[in-house]
């Protein structure tokens, strides 16, 4: 989602080498390009996004990264931090290599690969100043992995193919794909590099002295990363790909956790101090702790605020009834009798902010949508719906005037590129923001 604070807190990551991941293009050489097979038999299509950041996004969760970018470079922070712990548990599993300078890579190239192969590649690569070399493609990261499984399940951003995270060959840190891989062929076999074969005959992978097959190690790391950060929330640390691991890496802070990697100490606790326990790293952390000061929420109890969980409709009538002091109204609707929020609720209708939901019902169990929540804020805050139509997707929706209104009120910029998702539903930490900004 773009609905995010303005100033993100995410960390510049440690290592500064090259931008993540590239997009596997046909290039002159003449050797076709397409996709191609692990050599563990997990398809894995290899065209996984231009490699950069989507136009729109601008920070947030790696899910709002896959709801939003198709491109890898938006989990870039996180990887980089993967990396590096990968490297704490286990040195030189993820080496950097420089290119020599018959060598080139695409800006989107993580070029890491273990130590024992990074050496001889630099030197078969020197040892032939004539032949020129082209890496299309090398480390992938779990995070990484994880956008292009998500696309290829859900049909986005032309995944045909991918492989579950931790199954990857380029989670591994032996492949290397290159694009003039029949003039390099003899070569690469003769010194410790396998060629895989026809069904994807860019990839090579290191076989030689002191080959280990790493994947699952950017899981580890991964895993180890978010219980550093998390240690209310831990899981376990196996380097096995599971729900548990899954449902973490989707809340997980896109441009890297506050803390990154660690090697040969004690992991130190996160330094953040919260009102709620729970919003420690979010984006969405200083328009709750806002939320907090003026007394406009308790949370969801337990110390927490549950910034992931959707809005339902009586809680949208307590957050705007709160912020906005409404008076009591009389009994509006027949379907929230014994709702906590029935107050509430009969205070914004009172005020002319919902008619509820059709007849006399006002669904107060029912999610929050995006669009719904921008015609309870465009009434509530009376903003002018006569703007100019700011988004694509919206087209078909009874509320597209409120939408742009929300829009030109700057109290959001859409979901990504020229689009403002309306179905989808609202989290309280995402309404938290929408409030902030439109309560300045």
């Amino acid at each position: 989602m773009n609905d995010l604070p303005t100033t993100s807190s995410f960390l510049r990551p440690r290592l500064v080498v090259f931008a993540t991941f590239a997009l596997l293009a046909a290039c002159s050489s003449g050797d076709p390009a397409g996709p191609g097979e692990d050599a563990s038999g997990a398809t894995d299509d290899h065209g996984e996004g231009t490699g950069q950041i989507a136009e729109g996004f601008s920070g947030g969760t790696v899910a709002d990264a896959a709801a939003s970018t198709c491109g890898t470079a938006s989990v870039k922070g996180l990887s980089f931090q993967i990396i590096e712990e990968g490297n704490c548990i286990e040195p030189g599993a993820f080496s950097p290599l420089t290119l020599p300078a018959n060598a080139t890579a695409g800006s989107g190239v993580f070029l890491f690969i273990q130590k024992p192969a990074r050496d001889k590649l630099q030197s078969i690569v020197k040892a032939n100043p004539g032949k020129s070399l082209t890496i299309n493609s090398m480390l992938r990261t779990a995070a990484q992995q994880y956008l292009l499984y998500n696309w290829y399940q859900t049909g986005r951003c032309g995944i045909s193919l991918a492989a579950k995270p931790g199954n990857s060959n380029h989670e591994s840190g032996l492949a290397i794909d290159v694009q003039e891989y029949s003039s390099w062929r003899s070569i690469f076999e003769g010194n410790g590099f396998r060629w895989l074969g026809a069904s994807d005959p860019w990839h090579y992978d290191w076989v030689g002295a002191g080959a280990k097959d790493h994947r699952g190690l950017d899981v580890l790391a991964f895993q180890r990363l978010w219980n550093r950060n998390n240690p209310n929330d831990k899981i376990a640390e196996d380097g096995s790909w599971g729900p548990a691991t899954e449902s973490r890496m989707r809340k997980s802070p896109a441009g890297g956790f506050a803390v990154g990697a660690v090697c040969n100490a004690a992991p130190p606790e996160p330094t953040c101090q919260a009102v709620f326990s729970d919003i420690c790293g979010s984006a969405h952390q200083p328009a709750i702790e806002w939320m907090a000061k003026e007394g406009l929420s308790s949370g969801c109890g337990g110390g927490k605020f549950c910034p992931d969980e959707t809005v339902s409709r009586a809680q949208m009538a307590a957050f705007l009834t709160a912020a906005l002091d409404l008076p009591p109204g009389p009994d509006a609707f027949t379907d929230d009798e014994g709702s906590i929020h029935e107050d509430a609720i009969n205070a914004v209708a009172a005020a002319g902010i919902t008619t509820g939901c059709g007849g006399t019902n006002y669904c107060p169990d029912a999610q929050v949508t995006r669009e719904q929540m921008a015609t309870f804020l465009v009434r509530a805050f009376k903003l002018d719906a006569s703007g100019e139509d700011l988004f694509t997707d919206d087209e078909t929706s009874i509320h597209e005037a409120d939408i742009n209104a929300l829009g030109a009120a700057g109290v959001t910029s859409g979901c990504g590129g020229t689009n403002y998702c309306p179905v989808s539903p609202v989290t309280r930490g995402q309404m938290a923001t929408f409030l902030h900004r439109a309560m300045q």
